[in-house]
């Protein structure tokens, strides 16, 4: 009688994630990325139906999801994985493709908001992440470094004070003064191949036993019972692995994670010499450009607010700026072609500039018509050109903010920014073949988000686009709170003293 009151005892105390099988043919499809033309299809899967048990449920199986499961599998830990996409995800493979270590601000202005020795740390923890993805030796990542370009005065200026702040903290960074502009040059930074890279993650999953299913919606977090569900998954903790729309699956986090509409678009080959582009100048149908803030998170959010006794993540001190939110001074608009300026001064080298943890590798020139991932207009740009000339552009989310919940369509406003920008940096013969878009979480303090939502369940997302570097990592962190494992980059995210 004892050993069966402790049965029911145990089963008790098991969640239950009540799922729905999802028609993805009944959806309007979205315009597919580059990435998809270039490799073949990904593993696929039936929804769940009937009843699985497990030590954890992963809800979302994109690149922090699946990196969740791996970890969690390769210590013995049964797990099921659920996407109401395919296998994947689906803002996983609708990315630009590039890695920059960091933060989704730049290293002094993270600075300004954590202090010195919380945002050297994680800049470390992210350092830590590429070394490890470049001794993975994948044929589809390339490792040339990544620059930053000054796209005004005001800019560049910027650019020369995060010189000399990352110098002084050790990390790696050098002025740059070449073809391209001039800014900086970070050499641990790469690219890769966004569908390879989430088939390596779905096939390790597999192959270490874990039980995933795609076109499964998990419809609650609970045990009431609600209608219209096909399946159930029984566990004993959640992990929601959610960037875009995570907000709505975890109602508590409604304020703390905005969703936000993130587009890109991909263009015929354009190898051509830097020296032969013409002067560029806006497409006569472009409006002028204004003065505009490099905001990257969503207008009209108030703060929300966390039930009592839950984790906030990411707290910063009240009155604290920020510092992406200042546009630049008048006089220079932004977008503005700006007369080149000298390179950042370079501060003396001394015993602070060494890297303690970490050595760059030797870094790379880029192969034959290919230009290394870039950063510009404070960030608010990124492009990157393929070794076969192929050029991806991602960005510009400044120029429409309406509607930009919605993951699966482009906007005008911001395709033609994006097009001026090809036009600008690779010249009028690229012709585009792909436009895209996707969601992705933001958040008020441009920190990841990792909350643990009472004693069974964890939720991260709210990368601020720097989901594929940072997912991943915040993927394996709450893996490790999910198994009451201390995490250091837990720590870190949260604040923890």
């Amino acid at each position: 009688m004892k050993r069966r009151s402790m049965r029911r005892s145990a089963r008790s105390e098991m969640l239950a994630i009540r799922t729905v099988g999802v028609d993805r043919g009944a959806s309007p499809q979205p315009q597919e990325p580059l990435w998809t033309d270039l490799a073949p299809s990904l593993p696929t899967s039936s929804p769940l139906e009937g009843t699985v048990q497990a030590d954890v449920c992963v809800v979302g199986l994109g690149a922090a999801g699946l990196s969740a499961v791996i970890h969690l599998t390769s210590r013995g830990v049964n797990v099921v994985g659920i996407d109401a996409g395919p296998l994947g995800g689906t803002a996983t493979v609708r990315t630009a493709g590039m890695w920059f270590a960091g933060l989704p601000m730049f290293h002094h202005d993270a600075i300004e908001i954590l202090g010195r020795k919380r945002a050297t740390a994680l800049y470390q923890e992210t350092r830590k992440e590429l070394a490890a993805l470049t001794a993975a030796g994948d044929l589809t990542q390339r490792w040339s470094g990544s620059l930053r370009l000054a796209s005004s005065d005001a800019e560049h200026d910027d650019c020369a004070r995060q010189l000399e702040v990352m110098r002084r903290d050790g990390l790696p960074v050098e002025a740059y003064d070449g073809d391209e502009g001039h800014g900086l040059l970070f050499p641990e930074d790469g690219a890769f191949q966004p569908v390879e890279r989430v088939r390596s993650l779905i096939e390790a999953a597999q192959a270490a036993g874990a039980q995933l299913y795609g076109s499964t919606r998990a419809q609650q977090l609970g045990d009431r019972d609600i209608d219209s569900t096909t399946g159930e998954v029984r566990c004993r903790s959640v992990i929601v692995a959610v960037d875009g729309g995570l907000e709505h699956m975890v109602p508590a986090l409604n304020g703390v994670v905005m969703t936000g509409r993130v587009q890109a678009l991909a263009a015929s080959p354009a190898a051509i010499a830097l020296s032969d582009l013409p002067p560029p100048s806006p497409p006569p149908s472009l409006p002028p450009t204004g003065i505009t803030p490099p905001d990257i998170t969503p207008p009209n959010h108030a703060p929300g607010k966390i039930a009592a006794g839950d984790v906030a993540p990411g707290k910063i001190a009240a009155g604290a700026s920020q510092p992406g939110d200042i546009p630049p001074p008048p006089g220079h608009p932004d977008g503005a072609t700006v007369p080149p300026p000298s390179p950042p001064p370079s501060p003396p080298q001394g015993p602070s500039t060494q890297v303690p943890p970490l050595d760059p590798p030797p870094l790379p020139s880029p192969e034959p018509h290919s230009r290394r991932p870039t950063r510009s207009r404070w960030g608010r740009d990124c492009w990157q050109q393929l070794p076969d000339g192929r050029v991806v552009i991602a960005g510009g989310r400044d120029k429409d903010r309406d509607d930009e919940a919605d993951g699966t369509a482009t906007s005008q406003a911001v395709q033609q920014h994006l097009a001026w920008v090809l036009h600008q940096e690779f010249g009028s013969p690229a012709t585009i073949t792909h436009r895209w878009a996707a969601t992705s979480g933001f958040t008020d303090n441009r920190l990841p988000t990792l909350a643990r939502l009472g004693p069974h369940i964890i939720a991260v997302g709210g990368y601020n686009g720097f989901g594929d570097l940072l997912g991943p990592m915040l993927g394996r962190a709450a893996a490790d709170l999910a198994m009451g494992r201390q995490s250091a980059l837990a720590d870190l995210i949260i604040g923890t003293p």
